[in-house]
């Protein structure tokens, strides 16, 4: 279903004014989706908020046999994902009615399209963005999921366990994610759980509310619909192979996204810290290899770490191409 498509009914209603996207920008969340569902056939995948198709691009590079619907409500930049993906997906303005008569999907991604960003304040969101709102999106998301279906989400204001459609929902949880945006979050009332900041060093979320604030409402990003739900699901990926069987390190550094802050701005926050660790080939002709790590404070348990994730890529050398 290729190209830009209208339906007669009215568009929603707006959220998200910022359009910014890249290619493959949530690899590892999505990398976590296909797992769950790689035991599925005839995959239909709806991108909500896919803007100007940078991530309907992602999708067909990782699930090549999907059906692929995207949507958005700013009509310029669907123009653009029309013009250069238009012929990997279909796309269409963003209207309830076309949305659940495409379903019913077996994945829904919406990646910072449930947010107010940048944020102002709350009475700016309670008014724009109240989460009477964020409940009647889920709701339709709900709706429009098969049983077993994935949400896949990025950067919300709120927490979907907090609406009705929390108890058909089960978290998927993995060792690939270890935060589900920089966004602030809310509770259903309007006041803050968490504020954030966006430091040189990386986002910074500060504890609001420490008698709401959990571990889990910064990592949970993945939802599956299921009849009578369980509290989660763990889909851990398998262990990187040992890097300096093949390679030689040489280089390695980290950063805390507190390293920015002075001292007297640190109350509350909550630190992340990413690892690096380069390695060289061993023999000629082989690439770098780029190993990164990141681990948290836990919120839980003051004084302790939360478990590190690990991810591996290789860097090929730039090569000219011949004439």
């Amino acid at each position: 279903m290729p190209g830009l498509e209208t339906s007669p009914a009215p568009a929603m209603e707006r959220i998200q004014r910022n359009i910014a996207t890249t290619f493959l920008r949530e690899r590892n969340i999505l990398d976590v989706a296909a797992i769950a569902l790689r035991d599925r056939s005839d995959i239909r995948i709806l991108s909500f908020g896919c803007s100007i198709g940078d991530e309907l691009a992602t999708l067909r590079v990782l699930f090549p046999q999907a059906e692929i619907h995207g949507c958005d409500i700013d009509e310029e930049a669907l123009v653009r994902a029309r013009d250069s993906v238009g012929h990997l997906a279909g796309v269409f303005l963003s209207d309830e009615a076309e949305i659940l008569r495409r379903g019913p999907y077996d994945l829904i991604c919406a990646f910072s399209s449930l947010c107010i960003h940048p944020f102002r304040s709350e009475e700016e969101t309670a008014r724009i963005f109240p989460f009477t709102r964020f409940e009647s999106m889920i709701g339709l998301f709900h709706d429009c999921l098969r049983d077993g279906g994935i949400l896949a989400t990025r950067n919300m204001n709120y927490l979907l366990a907090d609406t009705r459609h929390g108890p058909a929902f089960s978290t998927v949880r993995s060792n690939a994610i270890v935060r589900s945006g920089f966004v602030p979050i809310l509770r259903p009332d309007g006041g803050l759980i968490f504020n954030a900041l966006h430091a040189p060093a990386g986002p910074v979320h500060f504890i609001q509310d420490s008698g709401t604030a959990r571990d889990a409402m910064l990592a949970d990003c993945l939802f599956r619909k299921r009849a009578g739900a369980d509290a989660h699901i763990d889909l851990n990926l398998g262990a990187l192979a040992d890097p300096e069987v093949t390679h030689i390190e040489t280089a390695a550094w980290q950063r805390s996204n507190l390293d920015t802050l002075a001292p007297a701005r640190r109350m509350g926050a909550v630190e992340f810290v990413t690892g690096f660790r380069a390695f060289t080939p061993r023999e000629p002709g082989g690439m770098t290899y780029l190993e990164q790590t990141m681990r948290r404070r836990s919120i839980d348990r003051p004084g302790k770490w939360l478990e590190a994730s690990r991810a591996g890529f290789h860097l090929p050398a730039l090569a000219l191409l011949p004439d």
